[in-house]
């Protein structure tokens, strides 16, 4: 089976990089992207099967990019992750509210990070979600 495809989006570079390696070893292909319009190009180019995502960025933002997500017939149920070290009540009023879409704090653990993304690209062993701010209500 090809490995599954994760999209990072962050303007932080070092951050993005660091991130990627670690997905890459667990096994996952990774794209990079250093923006939201960025990452529209690639999702309907590569068709990622899961987006960790960046809330702050210049010009087009993570919530932004949300929106257009979801207004994108073959993105529309690819599960995000949005990532950032803004407190979680402001997370909230931000992001927009739906299914598949999720919160982690900045930088994240990577054993919850890495539970969470095998729980959301329904892998063997992941059958227990992981604690995360679920933002589908």
């Amino acid at each position: 089976m090809p490995a599954r495809t994760i999209l990072l989006v962050d303007d932080d570079d070092e951050f993005r990089s660091l991130l990627g390696m670690r997905l890459e070893k667990a096994g996952y292909r990774i794209l990079h992207a250093v923006s939201g319009a960025r990452a529209t190009a690639l999702v309907e180019s590569d068709a990622p099967d899961l987006l960790l995502m960046d809330i702050q960025m210049p010009g087009m933002d993570g919530p932004a990019t949300q929106r257009w997500l979801q207004g994108s017939m073959a993105a529309r149920k690819t599960p995000v992750v949005f990532l950032s070290g803004m407190p979680e009540d402001q997370v909230g009023k931000i992001l927009p509210k739906g299914p598949n879409i999720y919160f982690m704090r900045k930088p994240p653990r990577m054993e919850r990070l890495l539970a969470l993304v095998r729980h959301l690209l329904e892998e063997p062993g992941s059958s227990e979600e992981p604690t995360t701010l679920d933002l589908s209500a």
